[in-house]
This record gives C-alpha cells, structure tokens and sequence, in this order.
C-alpha cells in the first residue's frame, strides 16, 4: 500500500482485510472475546483428542468412605475436576451434616 494512494482506498482495503479474518461477533460491532480471537487464528483452548476420565459415582448416591477418622456413609453433593491426585467428590454426612471433599480412591459405592 502506497502513501500516495487516495485515503478512501487504503481504508477501503483495510475494511476487506479485516472482514476476511473477523469471527461473525466482530463483523456485528461487538468486541471480541479471548475465543474469538484465538479461533480466528485457528487455535483452541482445548487439547484435542483427550478425553477426560469420568466420575464413578453421580450426585445424589450414597458412597461409603473408608479412610481415617470420619469413615461412614455420606451422599455425593458435587463432582469436583481432577486436581492432579485424582477425580474428587465434595460428600456430606446425613447423620451429622459433616462436609468434605475426598478422593475417589477412598470411596466404594454403599450397599
């Protein structure tokens, strides 16, 4: 692009370029989002073709943990991500209301 080109080109050219390179949010006027932009340049935030483990039990059933002090029967509340040890489960105690996040490992489906 040359400096003696008229104004009106240069921004006319500009406009194309960027509308060639823009996701659909951009080109209405709304700014762009970090996914946006990383899509735009043909990345993504995800590893692909890793598949996540899955939790062995779902919220709501009741898991017998065998670990230390605190063994009984609780009910799962919440799935928790992998933290590097292991899936977690966030348990809760029916018979005192005593809460704590666990290791799937320590757990074993109640009879």
């Amino acid at each position: 692009m040359s400096k003696n080109e008229p104004l009106g080109n240069r921004e006319a050219k500009k406009a194309n370029r960027d509308k060639s390179t823009a996701p659909p949010a951009a080109t209405s006027g709304a700014p762009w989002s970090a996914i946006e932009k990383l899509r735009a340049r043909g990345l993504s935030r995800t590893v692909r073709g890793a598949v996540a483990p899955a939790h062995r039990f779902g919220v709501g059933v009741y898991v017998a943990y065998r670990q230390g002090p605190g063994s009984g029967l609780y009910r799962v509340t919440r799935l928790l991500p992998d933290e590097g040890q292991g899936l977690q489960y966030r348990v809760r105690s029916d018979r005192d209301g005593q809460e704590r996040v666990v290791l799937e490992a320590a757990l074993q489906r109640a009879m």
